[in-house]
């Protein structure tokens, strides 16, 4: 099993529920997009892996 520590600043005023909360909604949301672009668009198989083309086709494909 391993262990992630995950620190995060903030100026938001709440309790460690609400923002766990949060943070983990921000999470899913990422994760959603991901597959997407995972899947759908089947961004793990591209061959393009040199230079700024990855990032470039990422934008574009969002």
């Amino acid at each position: 099993m391993s262990l992630f520590v995950v620190c995060y600043i903030s100026s938001i005023v709440s309790t460690a529920k609400e923002f766990a909360h949060g943070i983990r909604g921000h999470w899913g949301i990422e994760n959603r997009l991901h597959w997407v672009k995972d899947v759908v668009l089947n961004e793990d198989n591209s061959t393009i892996r040199m230079g700024k083309a990855p990032a470039n086709l990422s934008i574009m494909r969002a």
